[in-house]
């Protein structure tokens, strides 16, 4: 046995090989990922039959004996089988990975299926009457005289399967496309190299590699396949829950999660149902123009899904209406803590903006369990009238339960007054300390609220918090202490705060005991939205 020989047999033991791990891949792999999975199997078959009876060609040629005188005949005829059948079962397979769904198999397909059947039919007339081979005393091969009928009906095949390919490869992804274009290429390769080693047998060779080629781009294909339609789910799922212009979850989204929460809720459980309006929009898109309303739509969701807590449900209920739905724990001061932050919220925005704009509250508390979502909602609407018919801009909170309006427990919460009390509370608070200064996370600014003389007389130039922060502190604390408040103060430490006050003792210039403050509001779900209000306080001075 020659060394060619031998090479060609070791090729041929490592494509069978391969070609078993592949058929264990395609039985017992992941059924999503391997499409036309038995025909995929049967072209690995194929691949087997192939390489296997061409080994046993190339071992037994030459042989004496009865034995050889049969394997030749047998593996010779199973190598032209194969490729017949395989030509065949190939084109089924183009046609499913480039067919639309329902569409039917064009006549093509039909006419290499025929060429196939013709083949297999000429060669078994071969083996009586030498068309295609012969095989001498000696068991070695030659061909028969029809021998060129044999490769017109392969080339005449892969010719149609090829204009298949051509005419639907946008159907197909650029890399699957030129994994299936291997199937023409790769034999004609080994053909040419034949020509120069003669000896080999790289057609059948070809055939398997192009075949591991195609299932692997398609594998790879259809796993991406799979992977853009699994996002194109989440996102139609996305979409179909979420409100397109607010990113609130919708009417039919947030009203099922809503209603299941309250069929669930436990005697000792309190929610609460906010049914929100903005007031007079329709005024607002008059005298704004309509983009200005389609700003306040998303800004007033915005605010609302900034206020909530993190298992609270906030929709768009449609138009301009939303629902927020307070879990439980929902008392009474946490309600109106949160309606307050909304409130000032909006209202700092609407004077950002210049434009007249506020919002009405209707509240349902929910006590216990046997609550109802209609009756909360009509409820909540019920209150929502009532701050509508006494002017607008306000909140009014009902308990769920009472049946007549009149005799509802009725909880005003007037943003006037919480203004008042908010400016009361200002002025006591500034009187404690010595200095004041806002600083807004934002955009790395401050605002001086309130100076002690020396701040006064060197107020450095420029409103840049982190230019300037050592500034302050050079001229409130004593040079000893001056790197620590420097350390309390940096804007990071700020940033990272979770405490709504923390505070830090100091010397003073003067050399007394003296305090620092950093008050931030820990709602707040931006970090970067954490403004902190800093203000120094003296407790006592030492005299020298």
């Amino acid at each position: 046995m020659s060394t060619i020989t031998i090479f060609q047999i070791a090729i041929e033991f490592w494509g069978i090989i391969w070609c078993i791990i592949a058929s264990a891949g395609i039985v017992f792999g992941n059924a999503r990922l391997h499409a036309n999975r038995s025909i995929k199997l049967i072209m690995q078959v194929l691949c087997i039959l192939l390489l296997a009876n061409d080994s046993l060609a190339y071992i037994f040629r030459g042989q004496p004996g009865n034995t050889a005188y049969y394997v030749v005949r047998i593996s010779n005829y199973m190598v032209f089988f194969s490729n017949y059948i395989y030509m065949g079962v190939f084109s089924i397979f183009l046609w499913k990975s480039v067919r639309e769904l329902n569409e039917r198999m064009p006549g093509r397909i039909y006419a290499i299926l025929g060429l196939s059947g013709l083949g297999v039919l000429l060669l078994t007339i071969s083996q009586f009457q030498g068309l295609f081979y012969t095989f001498d005393a000696e068991n070695y091969y030659h061909r028969g005289t029809w021998y060129f009928v044999a490769q017109l009906i392969a080339i005449v095949g892969m010719a149609i399967d090829l204009t298949i390919l051509l005419q639907y490869r946008k159907r197909l992804d650029r890399v699957l496309f030129y994994a299936i274009l291997s199937y023409f290429v790769l034999p004609a390769i080994t053909t040419v190299i034949m020509i120069f080693c003669y000896g080999l047998s790289l057609q059948n060779i070809a055939i398997m590699i192009s075949t591991q080629i195609m299932f692997i781009m398609d594998t790879i294909d259809i796993s991406s396949r799979l992977d853009r339609s699994h996002t194109a789910l989440v996102r139609a799922r996305h979409e179909a829950a979420h409100d397109a212009m607010t990113g609130l979850w919708n009417k039919v989204a947030g009203t099922a999660q809503i209603k299941k929460y309250i069929a669930q809720m436990q005697p000792e459980d309190v929610a609460a149902l906010m049914f929100v309006d903005i007031d007079d929009f329709k005024s607002i898109n008059d005298v704004y123009g309509h983009d200005a309303g389609d700003y306040w739509i998303r800004e007033v969701a915005a605010l609302l899904d900034n206020v909530c807590g993190k298992d609270d449900i906030v929709c768009r209920f449609g138009g301009d209406e939303y629902l927020l739905f307070m879990k439980s724990p929902a008392d009474t001061t946490t309600i109106t803590t949160r309606f307050r932050q909304f409130k000032e919220l909006l209202q700092f925005k609407a004077l950002e903006m210049n434009q007249n704009v506020h919002c009405s509250v209707g509240i349902c508390r929910m006590n216990g369990a046997g609550c109802e979502y209609e009756q909360c909602l009509k409820i909540a609407d019920e209150a929502l009238y009532e701050v509508k018919r006494n002017g607008k801009n306000n909140c009014v909170l009902f308990e769920a339960g009472k049946q007549n309006t009149t005799e509802r427990e009725k909880k005003i919460i007037d943003p006037t007054a919480a203004l008042r009390m908010q400016e009361k509370f200002y002025r006591k608070i500034m009187n404690m300390f010595i200095a004041v200064v806002y600083y807004d996370a934002k955009d790395g600014t401050y605002e001086v609220l309130k100076e002690c003389q020396p701040l006064h007389d060197k107020l450095p130039e420029g409103n840049r918090y982190s230019e300037n922060v050592v500034v302050f502190v050079r001229l409130c604390a004593d040079a000893g202490d001056q790197e620590a408040v420097c350390a309390f103060l940096a804007e990071q430490r700020i940033r990272n705060q979770t405490e709504p006050v923390v505070s830090m003792e100091y010397r003073n210039a003067a050399g007394g005991r003296a305090l620092v403050h950093t008050f931030v509001n820990t709602e707040m779900k931006e970090t970067g939205g954490k403004n902190c209000m800093i203000a120094f306080q003296d407790i006592y001075t030492i005299s020298v």
